[in-house]
């Protein structure tokens, strides 16, 4: 704490400080992060912090927006390592008011040290943006983003926080689509968590709630006749073999019969492809190559929509993991699986894992459905106490 109070003072005599407005707007902003430095620690145990510490940041946003709220970076060019200038000084300035950095006074404040990179990627991670440590067009946005609007933005994901938390559930699913993760909450606590892909423009993943009813092992995919139309059509058109090498079949929808039908003998024009006027469905079978994966988890709607593996697993690596048709590709549904089957005897992973390599389709009912929400929280407080925005 004396450390603290010695560099205040230090600043607040500093030829690099404007104005006594700045002076007194950092001396609190950093009077408040010791403040906050000596609550004891929390262990949470509900995706990310809670409300409760929205709450807390929600307050601390108030306290700022009060005292003069946080610097504004001037437009300009690019600011990377090596950059010098008082635009770098009100960047060390912003970055201090929302403790992304911390050691203000490590260099001359007018260069674009490492420490001021180093605060730049864990402002970047804090909202989800490429990390890198360079203060682009996208990152200049977010840095000046006003209090004002950060604020409104944390009372409302706060209202949608309390609203789950309120069911009062001890165990279900939370897909939070913003974050591109997924939570398994059991008794109360976070049994998994795991990132997940998420619906791409145009086929945005909606907010839902719903219930679990059964895990598929080794999936067919029934390929919509809106994707058959934008994607498969042009490609079937030029590709004679294309069933065949994508391990696909063709059902008669006509009388209800569902009956499979050769291929080579259908009539359909596949350049002018009419969903509207196609009587048969597309399956693609089990395997390696079926986009979902090995397992899918039901939840019957009628959007579609439910969660499921996928033989992509390098998209898991992407920063923006948003690729899929609507539905909710997860990292490890492995794992999903067998702590959703727990209580089901013998479903360890290790038997799962063998099933899944067998190609036969098998339904898992639960004996209990679990809840799976999808949300869009865009403001939430992570484990670390970290305030992030999306």
């Amino acid at each position: 704490m004396s450390d603290a109070c010695a560099f205040i003072e230090t600043m607040a005599q500093s030829s690099h400080m404007r104005d006594a407005a700045a002076t007194v707007r950092l001396m609190a902003v950093l009077l408040w992060g010791i403040a906050v430095a000596g609550l004891p620690s929390v262990v949470f145990a509900q995706p990310y912090a809670g409300p409760d510490a929205l709450e807390r940041a929600h307050k601390r946003l108030q306290w700022q927006a009060k005292n003069g709220g946080w610097t504004r970076v001037p437009d300009g060019e690019i600011l990377r390592s090596g950059s010098e200038g008082t635009r770098v000084l009100e960047l060390r300035e912003r970055l201090v008011e929302t403790g992304d950095l911390v050691r203000w006074w490590s260099a001359p404040p007018d260069r674009y040290t490492g420490d001021v990179a180093e605060a730049v990627r864990h402002f970047q991670r804090r909202h989800g943006l490429r990390v890198d440590g360079v203060v682009g067009p996208e990152t200049l946005r977010e840095l000046n983003t006003p209090i004002d609007e950060r604020i409104t933005q944390v009372e409302e994901n706060l209202q949608k926080q309390r609203d789950l938390l309120a069911k009062n559930q001890k165990h279900y699913v939370l897909v939070n689509v913003p974050d591109f993760h997924l939570f398994l909450v059991e008794e109360g606590r976070v049994r998994l968590d795991m990132a997940v892909v998420v619906g791409k423009d145009g086929w945005r993943t909606p907010a839902m709630q719903d219930e679990i009813e059964h895990v598929v092992f080794n999936p067919t995919w029934s390929v919509p006749a809106s994707i058959v139309e934008e994607e498969l059509a042009p490609k079937i058109a030029t590709d004679p073999n294309f069933f065949e090498r994508n391990n696909m079949i063709v059902l008669d929808l006509r009388n209800g019969s569902k009956e499979r039908v050769d291929v080579d003998g259908l009539d359909v024009d596949w350049k002018n492809f009419d969903p509207r006027s196609f009587p048969y469905l597309i399956r693609q079978q089990p395997g390696p190559a079926n986009p979902m994966g090995q397992i899918k988890f039901m939840f019957p709607n009628s959007r579609g929509i439910y969660l499921h593996g996928t033989p992509m697993d390098h998209l898991f690596e992407e920063r923006f993991r948003a690729f899929s048709h609507g539905c909710v590709r997860v990292e490890d549904p492995v794992a999903l699986a067998a702590a959703l089957l727990d209580d089901e005897p013998g479903w360890t992973e290790e038997r799962i894992e063998k099933l899944t390599h067998t190609e036969k389709t098998r339904q898992v009912d639960l004996d209990e459905h679990v809840p799976v929400h999808i949300v869009y929280w865009t403001a939430f407080v992570d484990e670390d106490g970290t305030l992030h925005f999306r």
